[in-house]
C-alpha cells in the first residue's frame, strides 16, 4: 500500500513538471514571437534588451523543448513540421540578416510589413533549401568543390 501510494506521488509529481516545462516552453516562444509586434519605441529604445531577451529566451524554449519532448509526445504531424523547421533554419538563418538590413536601410519597419518580412524569409529560406542546400548535401565531395570553384 505504502508504495503504490509513493509511486502515485511519483507520477504526480511527473506530471505536473512535463505540464511546467511545457507551458515554460510555450511563454518563451511566445514572447519571442511576440516582441517584434510590441511599440516601435520600445524595442528601438531597448534594441539590446530585447535581443538579450529573444536570445535568452530562445535558449529557454530550446532548453524546456527538449527536456518536455523527453515528458510529453510530440504527435506526429508536428514532429514533421518542427523536423522540416529544423532543416530549413539554416537556409532562413542565411536569408533573414540581409533582409532585415535592406528593410531598415530602407526604413519601411511597420508591424505589417514585419509579417511580410517573416513571410519573406521563410519563402526565400525554403527556396534556397530546396534548390541549393538539399541537392548539393546529396554531392560527393568532389562535386561539391566544383560547385564552390564555379560560383567563386
Amino acid at each position: 500500500m505504502l508504495l503504490e501510494s509513493q509511486s502515485e506521488d511519483k507520477r504526480e509529481t511527473t506530471l505536473i513538471w512535463k505540464k511546467l516545462w511545457y507551458t515554460l516552453t510555450v511563454v518563451s516562444l511566445s514572447v519571442v514571437v511576440l516582441l517584434p509586434f510590441i511599440s516601435d519605441t520600445i524595442v528601438k529604445d531597448t534594441s539590446i534588451a530585447t535581443r538579450l531577451l529573444s536570445t535568452i529566451l530562445t535558449g529557454v524554449a530550446i532548453a524546456f523543448g527538449a527536456k518536455s519532448t523527453t515528458l510529453l509526445p510530440v504527435p506526429t504531424q508536428l514532429s514533421k513540421v518542427l523536423q522540416y523547421v529544423g532543416n530549413i533554419s539554416y537556409s532562413i538563418y542565411l536569408v533573414h540578416w540581409p533582409l532585415i538590413i535592406l528593410s531598415k536601410y530602407l526604413d519601411i519597419f511597420t508591424p505589417y510589413y514585419v509579417l511580410a518580412l517573416v513571410v519573406a524569409i521563410f519563402a526565400l529560406g525554403i527556396a534556397q533549401y530546396t534548390l541549393f542546400e538539399k541537392p548539393l548535401s546529396k554531392l560527393d565531395a568532389k562535386h561539391v568543390y566544383a560547385v564552390v570553384l564555379l560560383l567563386v
